[in-house]
């Protein structure tokens, strides 16, 4: 308090308010800690939280956030994130394992459909998360996978020269023309899907014209596009399109052995994704 006849510093102004902002600050720490808590639930902390997808407002579809529970961490046990696609993101995990958190049912469906083939990706776990329809009213899941290597500046030449729009036009063309489906109804995979052999060595040469055919590039090209061919066909016949093909969606396993990342989407009719992704956890 100031004493009568005694000048009083400016700096004092200054003190008072900077004290009164402090006053401010500190209400609003003691507050946030319970605004974190009602945003990430009860009992988590912010490593917990981790990012779906990165969403796409072209396709409406939302980023999407979810925080796993203490149980749900232990077991999926994520920790550096490699990337995101509009529906999923990949956390790298300390086993050398990579964990994929999806919102897209068709992701678990194709993954796990595609097993019997050597060239798509290992899978090891295919898990529903529990509580996850409150982030986003869509179910979440996660599917833990062999972590793979990129590929190299030479097969990403190898992929980026892929026609897969080609592929694709063919298998929806046969698509449409087996499906004798009732109205309503989805159709069924057919067995009998093929690619037309014309069709084959116009992929190829698309593929590799580009380099030089005295030169051993030219033949792995070639091989190259030849198993790309053979696991399309593969999936084709399951009711899986397999076309969406770049550098991003590829690696390379420790034997040094190509595979796909993420399968494609389906055609067949969608089984109870639930039951083939095992136990919720």
């Amino acid at each position: 308090m100031a004493v009568p006849g005694q000048k009083i510093s400016p700096w004092f102004g200054v003190l008072m308010a900077l004290g009164a902002v402090g006053g401010v600050f500190g209400a609003i720490a003691a507050v946030r800690p319970n605004l974190r808590k009602e945003r990430r639930g009860e009992g988590l902390d912010s490593h917990n939280c981790l990012q779906v997808g990165k969403g796409s407002p072209r396709l409406d579809v939302p980023k999407v956030t979810m925080c796993l529970t203490e149980s749900q961490a232990e077991f999926l046990k994520p920790e550096k994130k490699i990337g995101c696609g509009v529906f999923a993101c990949a956390y790298e995990r300390a086993d050398g394992k990579v964990v994929k958190i999806t919102q897209d049912p068709t992701d678990v469906q194709t993954m796990i459909e595609g097993q019997d083939h050597p060239r798509i990706v290992k899978l090891y776990e295919a898990r529903k998360l529990s509580g996850s329809e409150e982030y986003g009213g869509d179910p979440i899941y996660a599917l833990v996978v062999e972590k793979l290597n990129p590929p190299s500046p030479s097969l990403k030449r190898m992929i980026s020269g892929m026609p897969m729009s080609m592929l694709g036009r063919e298998f929806n063309r046969f698509a449409g023309e087996v499906s004798t489906a009732p109205k309503g109804k989805t159709k069924v995979a057919n067995p009998t899907y093929e690619i037309p052999e014309n069709m084959e060595e116009e992929f190829i040469l698309e593929t590799c014209d580009k380099f030089d055919r005295k030169k051993p590039t030219y033949r792995k090209c070639r091989n190259l596009a030849e198993d790309v061919l053979r696991v399309h066909t593969h999936l084709g016949k399951k009711g899986i399109r397999l076309t969406d093909l770049h550098s991003g969606n590829f690696g390379v396993d420790a034997e040094g052995n190509w595979k796909i990342l993420d399968v494609g989407f389906s055609k067949s009719p969608t089984p109870t994704v639930d039951a083939l992704a095992g136990k919720k956890i």
